[in-house]
């Protein structure tokens, strides 16, 4: 932690209002005013003097709700941060900040036990539940649900920034183009990585008219099909991602996708080998960590790359355990001597 960032989580702490040094831990759920005007003037003085000494309803909370969200948003290098009491809360702003009355929101399913369509639903979502059979398969069929005549497509490590909202909401209304692109800023290991080839990380069109765009059936990093003959713009704001929670979700999806890539390889009639899966791994690790500058994202750029390395790794190897028709030795039965 940087001498400047200590001081300015010292100077946020503190409670002017209270004139103690941290301001005091406040829990409360509903605010109990006399009459509006008591409330007018509390708004009025937390205006003046959001740090300390006032108590208000909704998102705004306390004090201490205050400090702590201008915190995470020094933290985040975000433009503002909103605190919700509830998960649920969280889930209904994020959907709901990019929606507007008429607006319908798709949510493809693969059969998931997390919840995810339960409470997609409670916030009036349609969830259409889909097998998996690859991502291209996946978001072909979520796009043949859709009605309006517009698209954006979000995954759920995907968040959908005000700016971006905004962007989309009155580029529609006046561009001839039909499919368009949108820069995503990646968040992880706590910060965002600039370089590794994960910034400005365009993948396939997300904002696209209906009917003008479709997506290949690839089992995994699918590409698409652009039905228009206008060219493909682009977005000037970025949407976050936060490609994994956890080391353990790294891992997890490592092993997911070597096994997909495997089968694509496998579908291009490419054959297998240990030297070539070291070789490619290894190239996949340079071109990340060199030629994409990932050692000036330090840590998480060298876990990137070594991640890289290991995807495409076990990907060849996976494709050559199939072709290889690996056996163990055989053993007869044994029984207890007479």
């Amino acid at each position: 932690m940087t001498k400047s960032f200590k001081t300015f989580l010292k100077h946020t702490a503190k409670d002017y209002h209270n004139q103690s040094v941290n301001p005091p831990v406040v829990r409360a759920s509903t605010i109990i005013f006399k009459s509006m005007q008591d409330i007018r003037i509390t708004q009025d003085k937390a205006k003046k003097d959001p740090t300390g000494g006032h108590y208000d309803y909704g998102r705004q909370g306390t004090s201490t709700t205050y400090i702590l969200s201008q915190i995470l948003k020094k933290i985040e290098e975000s433009h503002h941060v909103f605190l919700t009491p509830t998960g649920f809360g969280a889930v209904f702003l994020a959907i709901f900040s990019v929606t507007r009355p008429g607006d319908e929101i798709i949510v493809a399913d693969s059969h998931s036990t997390d919840g995810t369509s339960e409470v997609a639903e409670s916030l009036g979502a349609k969830v259409i539940h889909i097998p998996f059979n690859g991502y291209g398969a996946l978001r072909k069929e979520a796009i043949s649900n859709c009605t309006k005549e517009w698209i954006l497509s979000v995954d759920s490590d995907e968040r959908c920034t005000e700016k971006v909202r905004d962007e989309i909401l009155a580029l529609i209304q006046t561009t001839s183009l039909d499919v368009f692109l949108i820069p995503r800023k990646n968040y992880f290991m706590g910060k965002w990585i600039k370089h590794s080839g994960w910034y400005p990380n365009f993948r396939q069109p997300q904002l696209f008219r209906n009917g003008k765009m479709t997506y290949d059936l690839n089992l995994v990093h699918e590409g698409y099909i652009n039905h228009s003959n206008q060219k493909i713009g682009k977005v000037k704001n970025s949407i976050w991602q936060i490609p994994f929670k956890n080391t353990e979700e790294i891992l997890y999806k490592a092993n997911r996708y070597s096994s997909l890539g495997a089968l694509k390889l496998q579908d291009k009639g490419v054959n297998g080998g240990v030297l070539k899966a070291f070789l490619h791994g290894f190239w996949s690790f340079i071109k990340h960590y060199i030629f994409k500058l990932g050692f000036l994202d330090g840590g998480p750029g060298f876990v990137i790359a070594f991640g890289n390395f290991e995807g495409t790794f076990y990907r060849y190897i996976k494709l050559t355990e199939t072709q290889a028709d690996w056996k163990v030795p055989s053993v007869k039965p044994i029984h207890k001597p007479q």
